[in-house]
């Protein structure tokens, strides 16, 4: 049981209260679990953009090397 529902135990409260009281902290239980495992969700997919944004950087810097004119090879002069 939460807090609130300990407070309100000495206040006589309708039945109708009390189950829409139940009803909200059911709910809110429920949306306490969702967020725990959308944040645990959000920290791996930041993860992994971090490692993929690495690895671009990484093909990015490659190609470069592998496209840029070697200066040290002789330049094909046509004769």
């Amino acid at each position: 049981m939460s807090i609130i529902t300990d407070i309100l135990k000495e206040i006589p409260l309708s039945a109708v209260l009390k189950e829409r009281l139940t009803d909200a902290e059911a709910k809110m239980a429920v949306l306490e679990r969702e967020n725990a495992v959308l944040k645990a969700e959000n920290a791996v997919l930041k993860a992994q953009n971090e490692d993929l944004r690495l690895q671009l950087i990484k093909a990015q810097e490659e190609i470069e090397q592998l496209t840029k004119p070697d200066e040290n090879s002789p330049r094909f002069s046509g004769f």
